[in-house]
């Protein structure tokens, strides 16, 4: 980089027949190969043979390192003969500026600081690029115009690298597209670091005291540490296995970048005069190195420890069973006794009864140890039982005292007992709440205090109440915290005559207000500050909540038929749910999701649930109940599916219809003739059909009562009796079916070209413009170039595009298969697919039925589309090098985690990849990946550059240098979704969207456009441009409006209305005197105009506006505007000449009225009406062809001349049509 090389091409003198040339010829030179100088054209001198020519000397000057792919192009512009090279170059980085050493400690740092100058006078922007372990500054650094700045570069690292003196090689790289790339190569040296000294630690022997340990992430990187302790005899760490606390099982430390954690360290004294220390010591194995601290410790004399606490109900022992530790390596003679308190006093000793006291009671506490005196061993262990027979409630107080003796006679260690009593169990319930969710309940209830000490005052005491809630007994999604925001608990006043003095009790007022069913028991505990507690138990039976809606659901035998609706929380927070139906529902109904959070009240969309019915038998109306269920709320849907009373016809079919389904007749003696649609068949097949007899009577009543046009009856297929000799197998038989795509491949192709021309017939025989219109014969897929016609119906597709989803829609090989004899919910057996890529599915009769209806059967209006995607691997209808291409990302996505877009949230990443092949002006074809993502920031954009790179990098070649097989990856772009960008962040999002200077696309790999060509002439085409799919049959189209032209007596002047990049204008351009297009988008006219210039025509030949052509335009107001330059462009030469011929190629919603009305008054001579769907096109017609109305200005009438219909997607319904309008003077 930052050099010259100049490259030497032979040039060779072009002539058809290949023999030396008689004149000298001057060749354009054209290139894509940035960073190239040469001269524009070449001269060939006379007498130059095809194997002896000039040499051209080509300068490559690249500013910054990498892989370079291009071409270069040597064109005769007399002959239109060319001659082209590719060209790949391999650029290296320049030599380094300088070395610089940065030397810092294991997890220190040491930053320095590099001085760039900006030389230009505009602002550029360096891309940095940093080599090796431990360095961290901006990926980006920007210089304003003749300015400079420093770049900070700090280096910390966490490994120490293993030469101490000249540890290891970096390298920092800057590069810009305008300055260049330059670069520094670093010696970076990592020493290990001292160790950290905690603080002492200290603590009574016996006992363990903690000290936490801060860790400090310096990197940008999350750290996983593991640990060691060098003495495990005194110090753990808490949570790991050596800890005295197991209740956690810690075994690594997560440092998130940048970030700190801390762990507890244990200390559990062994001395009472030495240090005890250790060493800890944390590292990750390859990542960091050993990162050391020293704690030291020392005991002291045990005094009062931590108490102990003992419960039990009154007049019933509990016994627990208390360890003590030998805290010496030495052996301990320790003497044990337990020290009762007595009516407040201080603690006595306890001694056991005499066994002659019979009538003396037992001690609330009492040592069950029968030997007073135990020798315990080095780190020896004695285990005291513990006794506890409260007799009232209230709270008791011991001590239970543990003395050494000989050496240790000093030491005693003292351990309070606090022993809570539990009042008995009450006989019976204290209250049952009983109603139904979203209702509430009131209860006053008597707490009597059993077993309440003979001297307490009521009057004197403080009490609290809790709530002991044992959730399991409440079944899915409930929790303790829920349930205790639904009970409430007031004081009342106590009676005012107890029923006698011996009742001691406390009046509460309990409401419960649940918003879900629950049905169990929770227990009121009231605590008495000095000491005791009762329990209470209340039953709680929260009925089922009332019927939030019915869901009703019609369905044939063996089909699915599906509603879809809405759920948000009603708290302003989401929240996780659970949906099931209940044990008494029939099993034909699901609901998708199962689980998942609803979103907070007031999201602009809820939760999207889609319940299915599918009935595998006869019978009566089947019935469920679905329950929505979160922590706080239940809502209920009851469920009803019926079966559609239906029989079977047997029917031929007869036609396809411009959805590609089939078209047979039902006729009885009694009911009129009906046309019955039957998806997937061919003209000519015989067969059974299943007919729905609602339909049918719905049918009858239209046709009755002649209120509309009624719609045909849709039956489905049962069995193909006698299959059509126009059925043909499948190539795509795997999908075939079940994918929207292409709908009749299994019609023969002649069968397909046959049922489009009699469509066009049928459609123009009822509704006729002209008496003399011609309808020409459908032109079809033609063998040519050595293919033959059965290969050229496939791989034709120049774009495929491809929704990417978090659902998954499987195929009847894909389901788990339905065991009766297994138990269990089979939708949680069902496979998991995060990341799927294809079609959406074809819709099943009933949801056709239901749209057909107007809605009917789909809930509240939302539709019945499934979110879920028929995951590809491969389509027939375009190139293989495509579907490799699309394999090779689809399988990295999934490796890498790659999220997908989802349809319920709208939450993920990746929405659609788009695919576009062409063939470029030297033969050779380019493909172009399309990404359209969410959001151009985060994680997940950072993974798509790299899923990008390792694509290009390392498959490329694979992908593109097959046998046979010349294709070409230019160009991968990513868009941003602005449909996703209004789900997630509302209308200030799409404001920012649909601002001007808002970057919606961006280049990832090569550049922004591909190039394919149609009839010679060369055309770059961008990810949003419009381009007909079929290249090959766009040129048949083209070829066809070529001959209109030709016969005009006169080359006409051309208008392009609905131009995009120019395709049609550009190829009409030999054939017209100049060319005027008009486009909506403004970036596909600017491509439009780069198109006109690519193929040699200049900007007096061919011009191009961006003009939205649904205004009202006059056509005086837009002949001025051209006459002016749109927008800031080049002043146009046409002054206010009209038309002699305007072409329109409208979207398939067709023309809009006011457009109608402006060429009826601009009046052209010619008009050539291309369309893409004849229905529109045919009212179009009709308005064209109306009589004129001088008083609105109109002075054109027009009589169609001829029809042309093209097919332009063969294996689909689709048709284009080429209508030829001509003016007419029209009668008074």
């Amino acid at each position: 980089a930052r050099s010259s090389v100049v490259h030497n091409f032979d040039v060779f003198a072009l002539s058809s027949g290949g023999h030396g040339a008689t004149e000298p010829q001057v060749l354009k030179v054209e290139s894509d190969l940035r960073d190239v100088v040469g001269a524009s054209t070449v001269v060939v001198p006379a007498g130059s043979s095809a194997t002896a020519g000039v040499k051209y000397p080509l300068t490559f000057s690249p500013l910054v390192s990498g892989s370079y792919f291009g071409s270069v192009t040597f064109t005769n512009e007399a002959t239109r003969e060319y001659l082209w090279y590719t060209v790949e170059a391999a650029v290296s980085p320049p030599e380094p500026e300088t070395t610089l050493e940065m030397r810092a400690a294991v997890r220190g740092a040491v930053g320095v600081e590099i001085r760039l100058n900006n030389p230009l006078g505009s602002a550029t922007t360096f891309t940095v690029e940093l080599r090796g372990r431990g360095l961290l500054g901006p990926s980006t650094f920007t210089l304003e115009a003749q300015q400079s700045g420093v770049y900070e570069l700090v280096y910390s690292p966490l490994f120490v690298t293993g030469d101490a003196e000249q540890g290891e090689e970096g390298a920092i790289l800057f590069a810009s597209d305008a300055v260049g790339q330059f670069w520094y190569r670093l010696q970076l040296v990592a020493n290990a670091a001292e160790p950290q000294t905690l603080d002492d630690m200290t603590c009574a022997v016996g006992d363990v005291c903690t000290q936490p340990l801060w860790l400090q992430n310096p990197s940008d990187r999350e750290l996983t540490l593991q640990y060691r302790v060098t003495n495990t005899r005194n110090f753990s760490i808490k949570g790991s296995a050596s800890s005295k606390d197991t209740a956690k099982a810690a075994t690594r430390v997560l440092l998130p970048p940048f970030g700190r954690a801390s762990v507890v360290v244990e200390y559990t004294p062994s001395s009472l005069s030495d240090f005890e220390s250790t060493s800890i010591i944390f590292f990750e194995p390859g990542v960091a190195s050993d990162w050391e601290f020293i704690v030291r410790g020392r005991g002291r004399a045990p005094s009062v420890m931590k108490p102990l606490v003992v419960t039990a109900r009154v007049q019933e022992a509990a016994s627990t069973l208390f360890t003590f530790r030998n805290p010496f390596a030495a052996p301990l003679r320790v003497d044990v006794k337990l020290v009762a308190e007595e009516n407040g006093s201080s603690p006595t000793p306890s001694a056991s009864p005499p066994p002659s006291a019979a009538s003396t009671p037992s001690p609330v506490f009492d040592m069950l140890l029968k030997k007073r005196r135990v020798l315990l061993e080095s780190f020896g262990l004695l285990q005291v039982p513990i006794s506890f027979l409260p007799r009232a409630v209230s709270e008791t107080r011991a001590e239970l005292v543990i003395r050494g003796s000989d050496e240790y006679a000093e030491l005693e260690w003292r351990y309070p007992l606090r022993g809570v009593a539990e009042a008995p169990l009450h006989p019976r319930a204290l209250a049952a709440l009983v109603c139904q969710a979203r209702d509430s309940v009131e209860k006053r209830v008597e707490c009597e205090l059993l077993a309440a000490p003979t001297d307490m005052v009521l009057e004197d005491e403080s009490f609290s109440v809790e709530w002991d809630i044992d959730v399991e007994r409440f079944g899915v999604m409930a929790t303790a915290a829920a349930i205790e925001r639904a009970l409430t608990v007031t004081p009342q006043p106590s009676l005012s005559s107890p029923p006698s003095r011996s009742l001691v009790a406390l009046s509460y007022l309990l409401r419960f207000d649940p918003l879900r069913p629950y049905r169990g028991s929770v227990a009121l505990l009231i605590r008495k500050k000095s000491g005791g507690l009762w329990r209470f138990e209340v039953a709680l039976d929260a009925g089922d909540p009332p019927v939030d809606d019915v869901l009703s659901i019609e369905s044939s035998l063996n089909q699915t038929s599906s509603v879809t609706f809405q759920l948000r929380n009603q708290f302003r927070e989401p929240a996780a749910f659970q949906a099931e139906f209940s044990a008494g529902s029939s099993s034909a109904f699901t609901v998708y999701p199962v689980q998942g959070v609803l979103p907070p009240y007031g999201s602009a969309d809820g939760a999207a649930f889609v319940v299915s019915f599918t009935p595998t038998g006869y019978g009566k109306m089947q019935s469920g109940q679905l329950a929505i269920v979160t922590e706080e709320m239940q809502w209920t849907f009851n469920v009803k599916g019926a079966l559609y009373h239906c029989f079977l016809w047997v029917q031929t079919i007869s036609s396809l219809d411009e959805n590609g389904d089939g078209v047979g007749v039902y006729a009885t003696a009694s009911s009129p003739e009906m046309q019955v649609v039957v998806p997937f068949t061919a003209p000519g097949d015989e067969l059974q059909v299943e007919l729905w007899e609602r339909d049918l009577q719905s049918r009858e009543k239209f046709v009755a009562g002649k209120r509309r046009e009624a719609w045909p009856l849709f039956g489905q297929l049962v069995e193909v009796t006698t299959p059509s000799a126009q059925r043909v197998v499948p190539l795509c038989h795997k999908y075939f079916g079940a994918c929207g795509g292409c709908k009749v491949q299994h019609v023969a192709y002649a069968e397909q070209r046959r049922s489009k021309q009699s469509r066009v017939l049928e459609l123009y025989a009822t509704r006729r413009h002209s008496p003399d219109m011609e309808v020409r014969e459908l032109l079809g897929v033609e063998a040519q170039d050595g293919v033959d016609e059965a290969a050229a119906v496939y791989h034709y597709r120049n774009k495929m595009e491809f929704t990417c989803s978090t659902g998954r829609w499987l195929l009847n090989e894909d389901k788990p298969s339905e065991d009766p004899t297994t138990e269990g919910d089979l939708a949680a057996e069902l496979p998991r697919y995060p990341f799927t890529v294809g079609m959406f599915p074809t819709p099943s009769i009933s949801a056709r039925r239901a749209k057909q209806r107007g809605g009917k059967g789909r809930r509240k209006g939302r539709g019945a589309w499934s979110p879920r995607i028929l995951s590809l691997d491969e389509c027939l209808l375009q190139a293989p090098a495509c579907n490799r291409v699309l394999q090779q990302l689809v399988t990295r996505c999934e490796a890498t985690g790659l999220q997908a877009y989802d349809f319920h949230s709208h939450e993920g990443f990746l929405k659609q990849i788009v695919l576009r092949r062409g063939v470029n002006g030297q033969g050779c074809a380019e493909l172009m990946l399309g990404l359209v993502t969410t959001t151009f920031d985060g994680e997940q954009s950072e993974l798509l550059q790299r899923i990008v790179s390792d694509l290009v990098d390392e498959h490329h070649q694979e992908l593109l240098a097959e046998e046979g097989d010349d294709s070409r990856l230019v160009s991968i772009v990513q868009t941003l979704d602005s449909e996703a960008q209004r789900h997630r962040h509302g209308a200030e999002q799409a404001a920012i969207a649909t601002d001007e200077d808002a970057v919606t696309e961006r280049v990832l790999f090569g550049r922004a456009h591909l190039e394919d060509s149609i009839l010679g002439h060369r055309f770059e085409i961008s990810f949003d441009s419009f381009f007909q799919p079929n290249s090959m049959q766009a040129g048949v189209l083209y070829r066809e409006i070529q001959r209109m032209l030709a016969a005009l007596p006169e080359k006409p002047v051309v208008w392009d209305l609905f131009c995009g990049v120019g395709s049609i204008g550009i190829c009409m351009g030999a054939f017209a005197e100049k060319v005027v297009g008009f486009e909506l988008v403004e970036a596909a006219v600017e491509r439009a105009k780069v198109n006109a210039r690519l193929n040699g025509y200049s900007s007096e030949k061919m011009q191009f506006f961006c003009v939205d052509l649904a205004k009202n335009w006059r056509e005086d107001e837009l002949l001025e505007q051209i006459a002016a330059g749109a927008k800031g462009g080049e002043p146009s030469s046409l002054a206010a000449g009209r038309p002699d011929l305007v072409i329109v190629d409208p979207p398939r919603a067709g023309l809009h009225k006011k457009l109608i009305k402006m060429l009826r008054r601009l009046a052209p001579r010619h008009i050539c009406y291309v369309s893409c769907n004849p229905q529109s096109q045919v009212v179009d017609l009709e308005a064209l062809c109306a009589p004129a109305r001088p008083e609105a200005g109109e002075g054109g009438v027009y009589r169609v001349r001829h029809l042309q219909p093209v097919d332009m997607v063969p294996h689909t319904p689709h048709i284009e049509t080429i209508a030829w309008l001509e003016s007419c003077v029209s009668s008074d």
